[in-house]
């Protein structure tokens, strides 16, 4: 298990960061260039991540997939899911001069559940 107290990563502030990561069936072949394949499974939780107008608590996900990686280039292909709790403020706070259909997208945005169970990580490069 791999984790921070607290992280700065692209622009966000994360607390209470918690990584494990399970690699399996490691195959590593000679023939025609090294070529390393492997299965991988990942959890990843925060208690929050934070940017200018943007707040993630209870931050949770899994990812789980294959990669391979070689002389002539790389491949990843993953799976996962994801769950959070948020706050944006980048509508700003409702106020009486708002539609009542805007009034309520703003409050809607400062408190929300987000949840996603057919996320896909690919990446490819060629060599």
């Amino acid at each position: 298990m791999l984790g921070a107290a607290r992280a700065d990563l692209a622009g966000a502030r994360v607390r209470g960061l918690r990584m494990t990561a399970k690699v399996g069936g490691l195959n590593w072949t000679r023939r025609g260039g090294d070529r390393v394949a492997a299965s991988l499974a990942t959890r990843v939780s925060a208690e929050a991540l934070t940017t200018d107008k943007l707040v993630l608590t209870r931050l949770t996900g899994a990812l789980w997939g294959s990669a391979v990686l070689a002389a002539k280039g790389g491949d990843l292909a993953l799976a996962g899911t994801v769950a959070t709790n948020g706050d944006w403020s980048g509508l700003g706070a409702a106020t009486a001069g708002d539609a009542p259909e805007i009034a309520a997208l703003k409050r809607a945005a400062r408190s929300f559940d987000a949840q996603t169970r057919g996320l896909s990580v690919t990446a490819g490069r060629a060599g």
